[in-house]
């Protein structure tokens, strides 16, 4: 787990150089990973929030509590983003910070988000991948608020981009059940081990034109 954070913590340098500051970041959180990595890596003057499902939101009740707490889970996003607990490392790492805060989102958002990035991007997500976007784009208030000029990203965080770097276009879906990166590691590499597992087909030309093709 700590390799995990350190790794996650590469992104805000990466997004420091190419971006100019202040910068607002936008993370889905489940045990908290992505986020303490990021929090760690950023420059000062950035912010991080992390988006959570209203029923599975185990960093945003403890930095209310103000201690670590056990968080009932009752969300469609509960699958990825479902741990009863923030992690230890993530609550060391972020609490008692004025740049890091927490909002939450419902599950309608999730799903609207979730579908805007398959309608508008062509980006099939799980729902809480979902989540991070939810918080930017809920309507008729933003629960994140960009104060200024600061620039933005949002940070998804999901099986599908290990897939995606492995080296082939992919047009699936995919659903987890208590996931996280361990159990993403453990897919990826048993998916690729065994060839008749999955396979490489060629989609018609207009369907591939209109964004659709066959996947097995």
């Amino acid at each position: 787990l700590p390799d995990i954070v350190a790794g996650a913590g590469t992104i805000a340098p990466e997004l420091a150089a190419d971006v100019e500051g202040p910068l607002t970041i936008v993370t889905c959180v489940g045990g908290g990973g992505l986020i303490a990595g990021l929090t760690t890596g950023m420059r000062s003057g950035d912010r991080i929030v992390g988006a959570e499902p209203v029923g599975a939101s185990c960093l945003h009740q403890a930095l209310a509590a103000d201690h670590r707490i056990p968080a009932e889970l009752d969300s469609i996003a509960a699958d990825s983003l479902g741990a009863t607990e923030v992690g230890e490392i993530c609550w060391n790492t972020v609490a008692g910070r004025d740049d890091v805060s927490s909002v939450v989102v419902t599950d309608d958002d999730i799903v609207a988000a979730r579908a805007a990035l398959w309608h508008d991007h062509r980006l099939l997500v799980e729902h809480g991948t979902a989540a991070a976007l939810a918080a930017v784009t809920t309507q008729p208030s933003h629960p994140v608020s960009l104060d200024g000029d600061q620039s933005f990203g949002v940070f998804f965080d999901d099986l599908l981009p290990f897939l995606v770097f492995a080296g082939l276009p992919l047009l699936g879906a995919y659903r987890s059940v208590r996931g996280g990166h361990k159990l993403n590691h453990a897919v990826l590499t048993a998916l690729l081990a065994d060839h008749s597992a999955w396979r490489v087909v060629e989609a018609e030309p207009a369907r591939r034109a209109r964004g659709h093709g066959e996947a097995g």
